[in-house]
């Protein structure tokens, strides 16, 4: 016992030492917390705040007992560490509730990106723009009370001791503080632990333990700041191998090839594919349009799967997705005109920072080799940036040949906000959803008015080039769940706790070839070939070999192979797709092919 008494009173010196800092440190690291309007739903969620204020609990104790260790070396270096320590966590504070008050995020990797890119004029420019609003000064002078207040509480540490807590309490504080700090860690590593044997099945308890360490600030700034530099790396990687590519000539005649890409869309709520809802009126009476029944996305976020079907490097690949060249690229030297139409990555502050991974789009690097047209303005609606690019088409397009890509927000995080009110078709009545309560049945009238609404905005890109010699493929990112065995909607951080059901909700996507009536004129053995691989499976990360085979262009990275309509096609390559984590492969076919049929319906 008296062991344990002298390591647990070696455990209290840092706090007795430094007793203010370590209050302050841990308020200020959970003050963002409080200014999170986004996910205030975990707030309601005792498990998700305690883990919050505990982490900060932690990395509170941790500063002070670094500066403890310090002193015991050199008194003056302490203080040093003291300030330091001070400056760097204020700063963070402060310029994380600035960005959460104006821009609703986070610091992220992205936000770090634009720092390292702007120069002093546009640095001056943004704090013009903002450092005379009522918000930011407010956000000022509560800094510097709380400055102010520690401060003086430093300066008064006798009074508190002698006076407000005699050496008694003061040592009984100390000790609950220890304890406090024990529990901390102890809580801390637990629902790492269960988070990692994945303990429960319970949807709500899996929700916090999967995703609310992932709310905690100080996880939001070590993550910005590590895949800041595991993408400046990458960007730097994939500028240098865009340079590889040469002149290249294609054997195609087609005038334009267009592809669509969708968000969230999850195939199973597309009438295309046997939903019990006419989610696909428009496109289901096009002619020559081709519908493929087994595709899935390599990954269930946006990021991560655009970096997968614009690289040539496959998930099954040695070569990282920055080791081999864009597809853009080499159209564009094909002699291409590439044009770019995004109603997400547009280069702005608000990104998210999951998005800020698509950061190679706008990479000064690497968007030269990429694009010869890009938009600059993202829409409530998908409409705008389509009514958008009708009134520009004259001077965006050519009359030789053009890789158009449009990027929808489709049925992207909140369904219910993708399409205008005015488009509300769905309602509660019309589902028979027994298992669901009134406010989930909603929840999948949202989604399906925003599938809805999406097959207006697709058909509408399809008809601006039914005069033209164009082909047409629309396929999504990623699936979504939209309570469709389970009550939850969104996608899972590690899909292999899901099985079967979430693997099909979150990887199936929607693929489709439209040819217009001059393409199918003038390439019938082309249609032959799309006609007679509808059937095959395949995932999206082989994009880029279908796109070439289709162009006719000849590079060295093109394998026959990958492109789904070539005669060659390895129509048994093992899928593995993954979540957001970077956990193990998931064998996509074996888990499924295992599980049966499924549909939706708990």
């Amino acid at each position: 016992m008296i062991i344990i008494k002298k390591a647990f009173d070696y455990f209290l010196f840092p706090i007795k030492c430094y007793p203010i800092s370590f209050l302050f440190f841990a308020i200020a690291l959970f003050l963002p917390n409080l200014f999170e309007y986004e996910h205030q739903w975990y707030f309601n969620n005792l498990s998700i705040v305690s883990y919050l204020f505990l982490l900060c609990i932690d990395v509170s104790y941790f500063l002070v007992l670094l500066i403890f260790l310090v002193s015991k070396i050199s008194h003056n270096g302490s203080k040093i560490l003291i300030v330091l320590f001070h400056i760097f966590i204020y700063v963070l504070v402060f310029s994380d509730i600035f960005l959460l008050k104006f821009f609703g995020t986070h610091i992220n990797s992205y936000i770090l990106q634009l720092i390292c890119e702007t120069n002093e004029q546009e640095a001056s420019e943004f704090l013009q723009t903002y450092i005379q609003t009522t918000i930011f000064a407010k956000t000022i002078v509560g800094l510097v009370l709380f400055v102010a207040l520690e401060s003086l509480l430093c300066k008064r540490d006798i009074f508190l001791k002698r006076i407000c807590f005699p050496e008694r309490i003061h040592h009984l504080t100390s000790k609950v503080f220890g304890f406090f700090i024990l529990f901390a860690l102890a809580f801390f590593f637990w629902v790492r632990l269960s988070c990692f044997l994945n303990w429960t099945t319970k949807i709500e308890e899996k929700r916090i333990l999967d995703y609310g360490p992932n709310y905690s600030y100080i996880y939001k700034t070590y993550e910005a700041v590590k895949q800041f530099f595991d993408l400046y790396s990458s960007f730097e990687r994939c500028a240098k191998t865009q340079e590889l590519v040469t002149t290249a000539y294609p054997t195609s005649s087609i005038k334009d090839i267009v592809v669509i890409i969708g968000e969230s869309f999850n195939r199973h709520h597309s009438s295309l594919y046997g939903y019990d809802h006419n989610t696909n009126p428009r496109l289901s009476q096009l002619d020559h349009l081709y519908v493929f029944d087994d595709v899935i996305s390599p990954r269930n976020l946006t990021s991560p799967s655009f970096k997968l079907f614009f690289s040539m490097s496959s998930v099954d690949d040695s070569l990282d997705w920055c080791d081999k060249p864009l597809f853009p690229t080499i159209f564009k030297k094909a002699g291409y005109n590439v044009i770019f139409y995004s109603n997400q990555f547009v280069k702005e502050v608000n990104m998210h920072a999951v998005d800020a991974s698509a950061g190679f789009l706008h990479h000064p690097q690497i968007e030269p080799f990429l694009f010869s047209h890009k938009n600059n303005v993202k829409y409530e609606y998908d409409e705008g940036l389509i009514d958008e690019y009708k009134q520009k088409r004259k001077e965006l397009e050519e009359d030789d040949q053009n890789l158009i890509i449009f990027h929808l927000y489709g049925q992207h995080i909140h369904p219910n906000k993708r399409f205008p009110k005015e488009r509300i078709f769905f309602q509660v009545e019309d589902y028979m959803r027994p298992e669901l309560s009134t406010e989930q049945v909603q929840e999948v009238a949202d989604y399906d008015n925003a599938t809805l609404y999406n097959d207006s905005i697709v058909n509408d890109i399809i008809n601006i080039f039914q005069n033209k010699d164009a082909i047409i493929l629309y396929f999504a990112d990623h699936g979504d769940e939209a309570n469709d065995y389970r009550a939850h909607i969104g996608r899972d951080s590690n899909p292999i706790a899901s099985g079967a059901p979430g693997l099909h909700c979150q990887f199936d996507i929607p693929f489709l070839i439209c040819l217009t009536d001059s393409c199918s004129l003038l390439h019938p053995e082309l249609e032959q070939k799309i006609a007679q691989s509808i059937h095959r499976s395949y995932m999206t990360d082989d994009l880029p070999h279908l796109l070439l085979d289709i162009a006719g262009i000849q590079v060295p990275w093109f394998q026959p192979s990958r492109s789904l309509i070539n005669e060659n096609y390895n129509s048994h390559r093992r899928r593995m797709v993954n979540g957001f984590v970077n956990s193990s492969p998931i064998d996509y076919d074996s888990i499924c092919n295992a599980y049966g049929n499924w549909k939706i319906g708990f």
